[in-house]
């Protein structure tokens, strides 16, 4: 992980969204944005944003993913490992 200013945020980040999926297991991206908008709101909480953490969690094993089809699309999950 990287030790500059961006280093430090995506660390920050990934513990908000690691928080909130322990705190709420199971939910989509677009669920992890909405909760992070409303208990976090002074940062802008995008889905890209939302992915990339979810992404660099699973990839250290602290989260695992689960694709699902829910009404008709395609939806992943995060879990807490």
């Amino acid at each position: 992980m990287e030790t500059g200013p961006w280093g430090r945020t995506m660390i920050l980040t990934d513990l908000q969204v690691l928080t909130l999926v322990r705190a709420h297991p199971g939910l989509n991206f677009y669920q992890i944005q909405k909760a992070a908008s409303e208990s976090m709101q002074k940062w802008h909480w995008s889905i890209g944003k939302i992915q990339k953490a979810v992404r660099r969690l699973e990839e250290s094993g602290k989260v695992e993913t689960e694709t699902v089809i829910s009404g008709g699309r395609a939806c992943v999950l995060v879990r807490p490992k």
